[in-house]
């Protein structure tokens, strides 16, 4: 009976829907997915056309959050996925569901913005509004030009690096404020390169954690700085990003390069 509920809510969804699991994952864990699922894709107007599902639970009690729950789920193009750990398998559909949501409003967004992009001139043609074949980092507009647009980060829930890392890859973005889980602290992570690692800088500098694997740990402490002096910051060097401590706040904020010239801020989605 079990089987052919889940087969039946992934016909509703349009795509099939393949589980791995692992421990003590119930039927009606399962089942919670699915309902999930069903309720996040619903809206969406592009059709997923397959659901990947990995459940884990630990046996160890010494663990706080024996339950991670990863979900990919394919559409024609490209891809949204969310890994979470917590404590219950409940907990982790919980918060999985604010980041499949986050993720679905940016792919949204993006696929918008494409849509909304001028058409291509054909060759040895230009017009304006066309997409340079090499695109520079940024516009070199003035400095004196710069204008901050604030926005607040996508990180829902606190998280440890390994999902942060995560989000960042499914977001293709190249760096990610969020809530260090067992710092209870703003933290970074940032793309890594064809020779370098991944990275990752906590707002307090470097734990006494483990090393963690395939990462490189940044052991500074954030700076500290207002606005205006994180901006200074950039004026005078070349570096993308500065993720710096809000003199005011004492939060992490990252101030970057928008493709425009001007800067974005990123603050954490909890700060008023």
């Amino acid at each position: 009976m079990t089987d052919q509920r889940l087969t039946a809510a992934a016909e509703v969804l349009g795509a099939p829907i393949e589980f791995s699991t692992a421990g003590a994952i119930s039927a009606g864990d399962r089942q919670a997915v699915v309902d999930l699922l069903d309720k996040i894709l619903a809206p969406v107007d592009e059709r997923a056309t397959h659901i990947r599902v990995r459940m884990e639970h630990a046996a160890d009690r010494n663990r706080t959050r024996a339950t991670t729950v990863r979900i990919i789920v394919d559409f024609r193009r490209g891809a949204v996925r969310g890994s979470v750990s917590a404590a219950t398998t409940r907990a982790a559909i919980d918060l999985l569901e604010d980041r499949l949501r986050a993720q679905l409003r940016h792919r949204a967004e993006r696929r918008k913005a494409r849509n909304h992009r001028a058409p291509s001139s054909g060759p040895g043609e230009w017009r304006h509004g066309d997409i340079p074949a090499e695109r520079p980092p940024y516009f070199p507009r003035p400095v004196e030009e710069r204008q901050v647009v604030k926005h607040k980060t996508v990180a829902p829930a606190a998280s440890s690096v390994e999902e942060a890392l995560f989000d960042l890859d499914s977001m293709d973005y190249d760096f990610y404020l969020y809530i260090d889980v067992e710092t209870d602290g703003d933290a970074v992570v940032v793309r890594g390169t064809s020779t370098e690692p991944p990275r990752v800088q906590f707002l307090n500098g470097l734990d006494d954690r483990a090393a963690i694997d395939g990462v490189a740990v940044d052991q500074r402490p954030a700076p500290v700085h207002d606005v205006a002096g994180a901006k200074e910051r950039l004026d005078v060097s070349d570096a993308a990003h500065l993720f710096f401590r809000d003199e005011e706040t004492g939060r992490g904020h990252v101030l970057y390069r928008r493709f425009d010239g001007h800067y974005g801020l990123i603050v954490p989605a909890d700060e008023d």
